[in-house]
């Protein structure tokens, strides 16, 4: 379970891991709205890589690929313009979007900014830290 706090509203979502090949993925679901009944989940996906260091790298999907894709009928989708921003949402099957990754690889299919992650030292030792700090 993953929480986060948006200015006071906390959201709730599940993340669990996929395999494909050599590559990770973390699929974020966040369940529909009981408020609109009309929206399915949505999911958010993520290629991640730990290091021999802990650190975690993520690379969000590569947005244009998923939107050319749905525009061309290689993939199930929506493309909606709300406040002038983009959304895709994707409607496909696990099956035919696993397919559509290992297609085009997974470098190609994730963004080529990666966000870098580090392990924070536990309390007990940022705590040890700063008493020993004058």
């Amino acid at each position: 379970m993953w929480m986060t706090d948006f200015g006071g509203a906390i959201e709730k979502s599940r993340v669990f891991p996929t395999v494909l090949g050599d590559a990770r993925f973390l699929n974020n679901l966040f369940p529909k709205n009981e408020d609109d009944a009309e929206r399915k989940n949505c999911y958010f996906f993520y290629r991640y890589e730990i290091g021999e260091d802990g650190t975690l790298t993520l690379w969000t999907m590569n947005e244009e690929l998923f939107a050319d894709a749905i525009r061309l009928g290689e993939i199930q989708g929506q493309i909606t313009n709300e406040n002038g921003k983009e959304e895709k949402i994707l409607t496909d099957s696990s099956e035919n979007l696993s397919r559509f990754i290992k297609k085009h690889g997974a470098a190609k299919t994730f963004s080529e900014n990666a966000q870098t992650y580090h392990r924070l030292p536990s309390v007990s030792t940022v705590t040890e830290t700063s008493k020993s700090t004058p």
